[in-house]
């Protein structure tokens, strides 16, 4: 990963357009809990994996969401 990567994932001010993480983030984090509510629920059944699911889908979602954006941002 490109220093530019790294500084866009974990900062705001390399971006070109800013609204990317303010509105990236936000959609990226409801697709990944709508992810979980549609498929992670029946993965597991017992109360402490579902919580570790329910925090992984939309942190993954995020994080994949970002690089994905910052990626197109940087073209």
């Amino acid at each position: 990963m490109t220093n530019s990567l790294k500084s866009k994932l974990f900062g705001t001010e390399t971006w070109n357009n800013k609204w990317y993480v303010y509105v990236g983030t936000p959609i990226f984090a409801f697709l990944g809990a709508l992810c979980y509510w549609l498929f992670g629920i029946h993965l597991v059944s017992s109360t402490p994996a579902e919580t570790v699911l329910m925090i992984l889908f939309p942190g993954t979602a995020v994080v994949l969401g970002s690089t994905i954006l910052a990626v197109i941002d940087g073209l």
